[in-house]
C-alpha cells in the first residue's frame, strides 16, 4: 500500500517591513480575547517580541496565488499589523488588580495567553499601574489616572500619523486635494477620528473616560462598525415599505414637516429602487393623424392579414 501524501497546509502572510515573522520559525500564533468585544482574535508574537494581529482578506470571487512553481489554492490573503501588547492586558488588569497589589503572574492567568508573557516589561506596565515591590517581587495595581495619560499619548500619536496619511478626518464628503491648509478645525477632526481609533481596543468604559476627556460625543465616535445610520436612512425605508408612520431609531418621526413634505435636505427621489420605464396609459389615446383616420375608413372585409403570407403552406 502507498501511504497517501499529507497535504501541506499554507497561507499568504503580508508582515510590516523589518519584522520578519515569516522567517522566523519560532514566530507563535494565538488567540486572545478581544479587549472591547471579548471575541477571539489571531495574533502572532515574533521573536522580538513585537506583537501584531492577524487580520484575514478572502474575496468572494474564489482566487489563488502562484508561488514559484506552484499553486495556492486557498486564495486568502492575510495582514498582520502590529498592536500594542498593553492594550490586550488592560481588560485583565481592570478585572484583577482595581483594588488591590498582584503579581504579574495572576494577571497573565487572566489573559491566557502564555505566548505574551516575554512581551511586557516591567517599565510598560508601570505605564498602566502603581507598582510596590516588596521582597524582590514587582506588584500591580492599575491606576486611572495613569491609564488615562497613557490613552492621551496614544490618541495624539495617532493624530499625527494622520497629517502623514491620505484620510481625510473632515466632516463631509470632499476631496484631499481640495484641502488648502490644515486648519483648527482639521486638527479637531483628526483628534476625534483618533479617540475613535484608540477606542476600537478599550474597554467601554475606559472608551467613555477617554471620549469624555476629549469632549467627543458618542454621536461623533464610529466604534466597533457601529455608527450613527444615515439621516436618509429612515427616510429610504419608509418608502419603501409605505409606511406614513416610520420611526426612526431615535424614536422619532422621519423628516419632513408637519405636512408630510420632504425638507430640503432629504431627496425627493428613491434612488433604492431601479429603474422603471414608464408604460403608456391605454385609458389615454392619442390623436390620429389624418393619413390614420383615412386608412381606417378602409373595408378591409374578405382581406387577407398580412402574416399570413408567411405562413406554411
Amino acid at each position: 500500500a502507498v501511504a497517501a501524501a499529507a497535504a501541506v497546509t499554507q497561507w499568504v502572510l503580508v508582515v510590516p517591513e523589518g519584522e520578519g515573522a515569516a522567517k522566523q520559525p519560532e514566530a507563535n500564533f494565538f488567540s486572545v480575547a478581544h479587549p472591547r468585544s471579548g471575541e477571539q482574535l489571531l495574533m502572532c508574537a515574533t521573536r522580538a517580541g513585537h506583537v501584531c494581529e492577524v487580520q484575514s482578506f478572502k474575496d468572494t470571487i474564489p482566487r489563488s496565488f502562484f508561488l514559484g512553481d506552484s499553486v495556492q489554492k486557498d486564495g486568502t490573503l492575510y495582514l498582520s499589523t502590529p498592536v500594542d501588547p498593553l492594550f490586550l492586558l488592560l481588560p485583565c488588569l481592570k478585572a484583577k488588580a482595581v483594588d488591590r497589589f498582584v503579581p504579574l503572574d495572576v494577571v497573565m492567568d487572566a489573559l491566557h495567553a502564555p505566548q505574551l508573557e516575554t512581551c511586557f516589561t516591567h517599565e510598560q506596565i508601570a505605564l498602566l499601574c502603581d507598582v510596590n515591590t516588596a521582597h524582590d517581587l514587582n506588584v500591580y495595581r492599575l491606576n486611572n489616572s495613569l491609564v488615562l495619560r497613557w490613552l492621551k499619548a496614544k490618541v495624539f500619536q495617532a493624530a499625527d500619523g494622520l497629517v502623514h496619511t491620505a484620510v481625510n478626518t473632515d466632516t463631509g464628503c470632499i476631496s484631499a486635494n481640495l484641502v488648502r491648509s490644515a486648519s483648527a478645525s482639521s486638527n479637531r477632526n483628526r483628534e476625534v477620528f483618533a479617540v475613535g481609533l484608540v477606542s476600537e481596543y478599550l474597554p467601554k468604559d475606559f472608551a467613555a473616560l477617554l471620549a469624555e476627556e476629549f469632549k467627543c460625543s458618542a454621536a461623533t465616535l464610529q466604534v466597533s462598525g457601529k455608527s450613527k445610520p444615515h439621516p436618509s436612512e429612515s427616510t429610504r425605508t419608509k418608502r419603501s415599505t409605505g409606511a406614513d408612520d416610520e420611526i426612526d431609531e431615535e424614536g422619532g418621526k422621519g423628516d419632513g414637516d408637519a405636512a408630510g413634505r420632504p425638507s430640503a435636505s432629504e431627496p425627493t427621489l428613491d434612488y433604492t429602487k431601479a429603474a422603471v420605464p414608464s408604460l403608456p396609459d391605454p385609458a389615454k389615446k392619442s390623436k390620429l393623424t389624418a393619413a390614420q383616420k383615412a386608412l381606417a375608413k378602409v373595408n378591409t372585409k374578405g382581406m387577407k392579414n398580412l402574416s399570413s403570407f408567411f405562413k406554411k403552406k
